[in-house]
């Protein structure tokens, strides 16, 4: 559905803008090339950056800021590789173009059975989900909340399944898919 609309200019009306409203719009699922692509660059990048991150996880420096921002690049990495595996909504009704784990695996059914069950949304997800948006992701009275708490972040089991599930992910995509992998890309 479009819309037009006034748009001011120099605080006057008269021209108009033409809006696509989002909730109108079908998603196109990428084609395999722009797949290729995705996958060996920036899916590439961003398995990287988390496992990179989670390998610095803890680690105790002399500077606290900088063991600060390890970690959120971690949580942030996790938060994308987490939506990507688990998407918030059906893929299908998805309004934008991001790309999940099915354009690449389309057929569940088909995957080795640990994977299945390790794409079964976990029980701490959406905690997980929550405290990912509301603590890193969005400027949120929420965070007053996890304030007061002091609560800490303890994502190790967390790393441990999201590592487990990137693993088997690569082993299922077809050879010359995973070919594309770029483990160097940082």
């Amino acid at each position: 559905m479009m819309q037009d609309l006034p748009f001011a200019k120099h605080g006057g009306y008269g021209q108009f803008v033409t809006i696509i409203l989002m909730s109108t719009v079908q998603r196109t699922p990428p084609t395999q090339p722009q797949l290729n692509e995705m996958l060996h660059e920036h899916l590439s990048f961003e398995i990287n950056r988390f496992r990179l991150a989670v390998s610095r996880w803890g680690q105790q420096n002399d500077n606290g800021l900088v063991d600060a921002m390890v970690r959120e690049s971690c949580l942030i990495h996790m938060r994308l590789l987490l939506d990507f595996f688990y998407p918030r909504i059906d893929p299908t009704n998805s309004k934008f173009e991001d790309v999940f784990v099915t354009d690449y695996l389309p057929d569940k059914t088909q995957l080795p059975e640990p994977l299945q069950k390790l794409l079964t949304a976990p029980s701490w997800l959406q905690d997980y989900r929550d405290q990912l948006d509301w603590r890193l992701a969005h400027m949120t009275m929420k965070r007053m909340e996890f304030k007061k708490d002091r609560r800490v972040w303890e994502p190790q089991k967390q790393f441990v399944h999201l590592e487990s599930l990137v693993s088997e992910f690569l082993a299922a995509l077809p050879v010359k898919t995973r070919a594309l992998f770029n483990p160097n890309l940082q």
